[in-house]
């Protein structure tokens, strides 16, 4: 596919939230400049480092390469990424986190996806160093070879309980983050991810490359998935009830989407020995059998909910 200008015209900046992760990221920006497909810039904000990782950037010395300064880090790189995507200068904005890294084709295969009407498009991604892909090879039925809407996407990520969208495979057009806001910041360390591409397939028609030219690394330093609690309901619920009340979205899958998500902070609540918070339970739709599951779980908890009140 191309846009009405041809994929060789699209301009992407890659935005890269930066905080204490010295030992990976020249990995990271190495791997965009060494796209077969160049970038336009690549914006690097430092989220208040103590590390050596902006100088180690610096001394990359690439004059795509801009540097923004934060002096106040913020939860999950979300602020830093709105700083980024704020001060861009493309026409598109690709995401890589600083711990991950990219095929050297990444982008040509996210350009090669770019038509008149798709404001977002996503590859697949290899998880390293297990090597596992994603999405599934039943989402991979479901997404390929054509445009997508936000319900062919939320089928998909029922169909395999897992969103098929991760933040280093996507890249979406940057009027189209103009319309749907900024990344949510205040209160998440987790989940704001899956809220804004939520949001963003919602507001566009998106398209999928198979390959998974973005990798995704567990084996980092300093990873906020390693210490995050969760104690609030994920961000995305907010915007799913928005999107009832406003979309002609299917209400229904919309509401699976809700419970599979809160099942999915509860079940990680469990296995981090963490109270469940009773409101969980109060935002599932009852009557799906998925979600009695998650009530059995999370009612296994409540020795420890009120232990932590004592």
């Amino acid at each position: 596919m191309s846009d009405s200008s041809g994929p060789d015209s699209v301009r992407f900046t890659v935005v890269i939230p930066l905080h204490n992760k010295g030992p990976h990221v020249v990995r990271a920006v190495v791997s965009v400049l060494e796209q077969t497909y160049p970038a336009f810039e690549i914006i690097v904000i430092d989220d208040m480092s103590s590390d050596n990782g902006p100088q180690q950037v610096r001394n990359l010395a690439d004059p795509r390469i801009r540097m923004i300064a934060r002096d106040t880090p913020g939860p999950g790189g979300y602020a830093a990424r709105n700083a980024g995507i704020a001060s861009a200068k493309g026409d598109w904005v690709a995401f890589l986190d600083a711990d991950d890294q990219w095929e050297a084709d990444h982008l040509k295969q996210i350009a090669a996806q770019i038509g008149p009407d798709i404001g977002c498009v996503f590859t697949g991604h290899r998880i390293e160093p297990m090597g596992t892909v994603y999405p599934t090879k039943t989402q991979l039925a479901m997404l390929a070879d054509r445009d997508l809407s936000a319900e062919d996407v939320i089928a998909a990520w029922l169909a395999s309980r897992r969103c098929p969208m991760w933040t280093g495979a996507v890249a979406a057009r940057c009027d189209v983050l103009a319309r749907v806001g900024p990344f949510r910041e205040k209160g998440i360390t987790r989940g704001g991810d899956k809220d804004m591409w939520l949001r963003i397939v919602a507001a566009t028609q998106s398209r999928f490359s198979p390959r998974p030219t973005s990798l995704f690394f567990q084996d980092t330093v300093n990873r906020v998935s390693n210490s995050a609690k969760h104690t609030k309901l994920p961000a995305i619920t907010n915007t799913i009830d928005r999107l009832m009340a406003e979309t002609s979205i299917d209400p229904h899958l919309l509401g699976q989407l809700k419970s599979q998500e809160v099942g999915l902070y509860i079940r990680y609540s469990l296995g981090k020995r963490q109270p469940v918070p009773l409101g969980f339970l109060r935002s599932l739709r009852w009557g799906a059998p998925s979600d009695w599951r998650h009530i059995a779980l999370a009612a296994a908890s409540l020795p420890f909910h009120f232990r932590s009140k004592g």
